[in-house]
């Protein structure tokens, strides 16, 4: 009971221990405890009043607010009778099951047949942070992974694979807000069928990965690279822009650029020479895309140029151009045009 007398809650074991004094029990064999917030199953169960902290052991169950919390250890942190926090030991696994929905027509934004989701999160620790009995963060270290759904208006859009160090999720109006996946970071969005503005895989990795999901936009840190059909582009950082499919790849240290290494955007694709330049934009849906500052090699000769636009697969457009067979960084000599139309 807590400070009112008011039930908190109930548990259930083979057998019950209780300090009554200092207020600590101990429930061994079969346990269940019940609360209005969450229902959890375990071996044993210790609680210690002095530090609002319960204990459960050998691979103990939580279910809560729709959600299954599977580890090792579960503890449970309180204040002022609530759930403040819970830390799960070895092997920390949190899963959720909904529904989303097809979409009834082209245009996508009309509800369909509904299917069912699987939402999954898991890692050697997991630290799961409350705020008025909602969810408010969870932090999973140890070879951390994420599956989730994507959906907008509860249209589904595909599913989300990432996996690094470490991944924080934050959350805000029951909903994932922001995702920070940090340390050998590597993942794919695999589109829905049903997507109409998406039909392709995205593989992805970088060092660190922060995606928004209410703004639909996700940041590569360091060795970024994105994939999709016979398209990569590496880049110091880049930037993804999902809801107009762009992405945007800049250096991610300060001139001057070492046009050698990871930090510069470079563009390959199958059959092509790469594509190198201070900035770049790549439309993943139209496969279109512009670099600044650009060069490239193509048979014998090497292609610079102020501006290159990518506006087919064998057609580039570029200003400023220049031409010339010498592989120097300050060619000898050279062809210079204001505007070059490349086909290939």
């Amino acid at each position: 009971f807590d400070s009112t007398g008011a039930e908190s809650f109930r548990i259930r074991g083979d057998t019950i221990r209780l300090a009554e004094k200092e207020g600590n029990f101990l429930a061994d064999g079969n346990v269940q405890v019940w609360r209005t917030d969450f229902t959890a199953y375990s071996k044993t169960l210790n609680y210690v009043d002095s530090l609002e902290i319960a204990t459960l052991t050998d691979h103990p169950r939580v279910l809560s607010d729709g959600q299954e919390l599977t580890g090792k250890l579960t503890r449970l942190r309180f204040q002022d009778e609530k759930i403040s926090a819970l830390f799960i030991d070895e092997n920390a696994r949190a899963n959720a099951t909904g529904k989303a929905y097809l979409p009834a027509d082209s245009t996508g934004k009309t509800r369909g047949d509904s299917i069912p989701t699987y939402d999954e999160i898991t890692g050697k620790f997991m630290e799961i942070y409350f705020r008025d009995g909602q969810a408010d963060s969870i932090l999973v270290s140890g070879m951390a992974t994420s599956l989730y759904n994507v959906s907008e208006d509860s249209i589904i859009q595909g599913v989300n694979e990432v996996s690094g160090d470490t991944i924080q999720m934050k959350f805000a109006d029951k909903k994932i807000s922001t995702i920070i996946v940090i340390g050998g970071t590597q993942g794919r969005y695999v589109p829905n069928k049903t997507n109409t503005n998406t039909d392709t895989t995205v593989v992805y990795s970088a060092e660190r990965i922060n995606y928004f999901v209410d703004r639909k936009v996700t940041d590569l840190y360091r060795n970024a690279a994105i994939q999709s059909g016979d398209m990569e582009l590496t880049a110091g950082k880049i930037n993804v822009r999902w809801d107009e499919n762009l992405l945007y790849a800049n250096p991610l240290n300060p001139p001057p650029y070492d046009s050698s290494g990871s930090d510069f955007p470079t563009l390959n694709q199958k059959g092509r020479e790469p594509f190198a330049g201070e900035s770049m934009v790549y439309n993943l849906k139209t496969q279109r895309g512009r670099i600044v500052e650009g060069k490239t090699k193509e048979q014998d000769g090497f292609y610079y140029g102020e501006n290159i636009s990518k506006v087919d697969k064998k057609v580039f457009y570029v200003s400023q151009g220049v031409y010339t067979t010498c592989d120097l960084p300050n060619p000898h000599y050279y062809f210079r045009s204001k505007q070059m139309k490349l086909i290939f």
